[in-house]
Parts: C-alpha cells; structure tokens; sequence
C-alpha cells in the first residue's frame, strides 16, 4: 500500500470515526477517508475532486499517513473484485445489486478497503462492460475518486503534516507553477 493523504485542520483522529455502519449509499457511515499521496497534491484524488465539487471541504492542513507492510487492504480495481466471493456483501435494493458490508470486512481482518481510480470510473461506466450492469455500476456510484477507506488505525506507522497551506498552494499547483 503506497502513502496515503489526508486533509483535515490538525491531525487528530476521533476513535468514533470507527464505529462502522453500512449504510444506503455504499458507504460506511464512518471511517478515515485517504487517497494515495502523489507529487502534486492536486492530483490526489480526493483533494481533486474536493476542489472541483466541493471546494468549501478543502483545509488548509493535508498529512501523510505511511501504512505498515502488514496493511491488510481488500483492493477494488475491477468488476470482478466488487463480484468477488472474497468481499462480503449485503443484498441491495431494486436500483443496487449489492452494499458492501464493511462491517464484516473489518471483521474478516481487513484494515480497509482500497477503490482504485478505474473502480471509481466504473461507477460511472455503465454499459461498457458486459458484467457490467445498471445495479453494479449503481452499486459503484458512490465512489467519487480513487480512495481507501480504513476501519481502525493499526495499518499507520507513522504520520507527518506536509503543508499548512494547502488552499493557497492549490492554486499554484492547477496552474502547474508549484510543487513539493
């Protein structure tokens, strides 16, 4: 698992962010969000999408978590790994086939679960693949950007603040005119 990013205003971590739910948009109710740290922060995922969609969420602070070897991750990169046997889901609804039950997942031993930036994509692909139906592509949806959602915090090994002052370096970096 390659470094992770985290934005937020002083890093501290609230233990009642792991007091999973599964809830009915294919989403934990809880859980610490990251995405992959690259070079330019305005690639990683979820700041790039933050910054189109929701520019109100972006802080000022963003963090990089280093998890250990023994990270325990279920990756969805493809159809066939949401279909999989091996990632435990709950029966959907008439528009969603299936809800990941993190929950058991974390319970299996997971420490997370890694969407990949094709995975993301797939939820918005319906129809170019032919395992590829309506309610999976529905089921995917709710995935916005490439990210990982982590049940607990035993995967970090260590954790360091990157800058104090993201929003303004953000727009440097989509002007292509900064980098750390």
């Amino acid at each position: 698992m390659n470094r992770q990013a985290v934005m937020m205003n002083g890093f501290s971590i609230d233990k009642c962010w792991f007091n999973l739910e599964t809830n009915g948009v294919n989403k934990p109710r809880h859980g610490l969000w990251t995405s992959t740290l690259k070079d330019n922060p305005a690639d990683i995922g979820w700041i790039e999408w933050a910054y189109y969609n929701m520019p109100k969420k972006i802080q000022n602070e963003l963090y990089m978590l280093i998890p250990k070897p023994s990270a325990n991750v279920y990756e969805i990169d493809s159809i066939d790994d949401y279909l999989s046997d091996e990632l435990i889901k709950l029966p959907g609804d008439m528009f969603i086939k299936y809800y990941i039950d993190y929950v058991a997942m974390r319970n299996k031993g997971y420490d997370g679960i890694h969407f990949s930036e094709r995975a993301a994509a797939l939820g918005h692909s319906f129809g170019f693949d032919d395992k590829l139906t309506w309610d999976v592509s529905l089921s995917l949806n709710s995935v916005d950007c490439e990210s990982t959602v982590w049940f607990n915090t035993d995967w970090i090994s260590s954790v360091g603040r990157i800058t104090n002052t993201l929003k303004k370096d953000l727009e440097r970096f989509m002007e292509g005119k900064y980098n750390y």
